[in-house]
């Protein structure tokens, strides 16, 4: 898994199930609140780091 030079792997496993747990499984309301990103938002954040953490394209 690529990462970012501040996570560790396991950190970034974290930090992406927070941000899907986010995007998913608050309310709308309390996600805005939580993050200042509507649930769509934060739902493609998760998508794109995911992509980019753990399931990076081939080369």
């Amino acid at each position: 898994m690529p990462r970012l030079p501040v996570l560790s792997d396991d950190e970034a496993v974290g930090l992406l199930n927070a941000l899907n747990y986010f995007g998913h499984a608050l309310d709308a309301d309390t996600c805005q609140t939580l993050t200042g990103l509507a649930q769509a938002q934060m739902q493609a954040l998760h998508a794109r780091l995911q992509e980019a953490l753990i399931d990076p394209p081939p080369r």
